[in-house]
């Protein structure tokens, strides 16, 4: 069952469109993370979702019931869409308690006092909060104001939950150890999500699906391994991670299995069909896939070694291909500067 379908969504701002015929389905209890270039849409998708804006076209269902739809002129106001809003800024009340920033939402429902305190109660425990519920937002950390607005969220049962860059806030360290606790919570509660991140390496911890936007249309919408390891176009393979990109000339690509030469040395890789290239080829080597060869063996090709630097764990070598510049990590320094480099031929991506 889905919580939130979309069809067709449209949406122009100043002259440009922002939103183009947009479709998207959220499964019940799925998390989706919307991702992609500055001004591909992803900002105002959530707004369109929540009620803060007003699209141009289409229809946006959440529970089965339409709150926007520009043919029948439906447009259901955000505070009666059963979400949940988690901001980017918290947006705490500082001088409430936390347990009171928590009741705000059930308290503008006039819900009853022993029920307010249970269900504040229950949701800060959910969440690791339990004994700060009497503490204020200043009193705590930046990881501990972000549970906060996701427990205030949480607490009126929304249907759907939105997040807008909910981690953007903490630090580098804290944010890894953030995007587990709200994946786990998130799951745990069982509610349906979507968030809007820039952090590529946060959309792929914490979805379900991954949807790149560009242009105000869906590039790719899967789980986050197969838009890792299965892109469907050239735009989607070099927007997630930071992959080698080499121009290569195409021996025979008319089918899954493909052959290119790159630098004199004929490669196998897979084939992706990808209309936006008119004819040229492109081979797309991701840096963990690129290592060390035998001259002679197959799939490998000559390079020559250009620097290197210590990244503590690991060595980033860059080499040169032709005219391109490659990189890849190994755990030693290099002693040579001629050297053959290898790829698994199902780890080769040729777009054509």
């Amino acid at each position: 069952m889905s919580t939130l379908n979309i069809e067709n969504l449209g949406k122009v701002l100043g002259g440009n469109t922002i939103l183009d015929g947009l479709n998207l389905t959220v499964e019940t209890g799925e998390i989706v993370a919307l991702l992609g270039p500055s001004g591909s849409g992803k900002t105002t998708l959530l707004r369109c979702i929540s009620g803060l804006e007003t699209p141009d076209a289409g229809r946006i269902s959440i529970d089965g019931r339409p709150v926007y739809d520009a043919e029948t002129r439906t447009n259901v106001p955000p505070e009666q869409r059963q979400l949940g809003l988690v901001f980017q800024s918290y947006a705490l009340w500082p001088h409430k308690t936390v347990a009171q920033n928590v009741a705000f939402g059930l308290e503008q429902r006039r819900e009853g006092r022993a029920d307010i305190s249970r269900k504040v109660s229950d949701v800060l425990e959910q969440i690791g909060l339990g004994a700060l519920g009497a503490r204020y937002p200043g009193q705590l950390s930046g990881g501990q104001q972000q549970r906060v607005s996701l427990a205030r969220a949480f607490v009126t049962e929304p249907v759907l939950l939105l997040l807008d860059e909910p981690l953007s806030n903490l630090d580098a360290k804290l944010r890894e150890h953030a995007r587990a606790w709200l994946r786990e919570a998130l799951k745990a509660s069982g509610k349906t999500a979507i968030f809007v991140t820039h952090d590529q390496s946060e959309a792929m911890a914490i979805s379900d699906r991954v949807a790149i936007l560009r242009g105000g249309k869906l590039a790719q919408y899967a789980p986050p391994e197969q838009v890792y390891d299965q892109p469907n176009s050239l735009f989607v393979a070099d927007f997630i991670g930071n992959p080698n990109i080499m121009e290569a000339q195409p021996v025979n690509v008319g089918g899954p299995g493909v052959q290119v030469q790159v630098n004199g040395a004929t490669l196998e890789g897979v084939g992706v069909h990808d209309p936006e290239l008119a004819g040229k080829v492109r081979a797309v080597i991701r840096q963990e896939h690129l290592e060390l060869g035998q001259p002679g063996a197959a799939n490998t090709f000559p390079a020559r070694h250009v620097n290197s630097v210590f990244l503590g764990a690991v060595w980033e070598h860059w080499v040169e291909v032709g005219g391109d510049r490659l990189r890849f990590h190994s755990p030693q320094r290099l002693t040579s500067a001629e050297l053959t480099m290898h790829v698994p031929r199902e780890k080769l991506l040729v777009f054509h």
